[in-house]
């Protein structure tokens, strides 16, 4: 089976891939660090220069930048798309037997009007998802 670490190129990343490393090295399943990026996160200017494999391409060496420093193998993965959609399907496509997502504290109004991609992965998944929590953002 697979632990599929979803980093974000934040923070929070290093404790998202502890975590991951730990359930992946209990269970002795495979570790997949996976990055998504979306067109919408890119300027117009950037989006048009830009092929879908190119994008994918930095997704996967992001993934792989973040996995570095990890002492087991890795697998990374860069995908394109809505990060929660894409974490989702890539977890039922792997039949991963842990996510491990990084959150950060928002107050009521923050979520209302963000929306959160590891509140969406959290809702929507079928199986465990571990989260690690970041700092406070108001």
């Amino acid at each position: 089976m697979v632990v599929l670490a979803a980093i974000s190129d934040a923070d929070v990343d290093e404790q998202i891939l502890s975590e991951a490393v730990a359930l992946a090295d209990a269970f002795d399943d495979e570790l997949h660090v996976v990055h998504v990026q979306s067109y919408d996160s890119l300027s117009d200017k950037k989006q048009a220069a830009t092929t879908k494999q190119t994008v994918k391409q930095q997704t996967e060496a992001v993934a792989a930048a973040a996995a570095a420093g990890v002492e087991r193998p890795t697998v990374p993965v860069g995908l394109i798309g809505q990060p929660a959609a894409e974490i989702l399907e890539y977890v039922d496509d792997t039949d991963a037997r842990y996510t491990v997502i990084g959150g950060q504290k928002r107050s009521p109004v923050g979520k209302a009007l963000f929306g959160s991609t590891t509140q969406q992965v959290l809702l929507g998944a079928d199986r465990p998802v571990v989260t690690v929590m970041g700092r406070d953002i108001e």
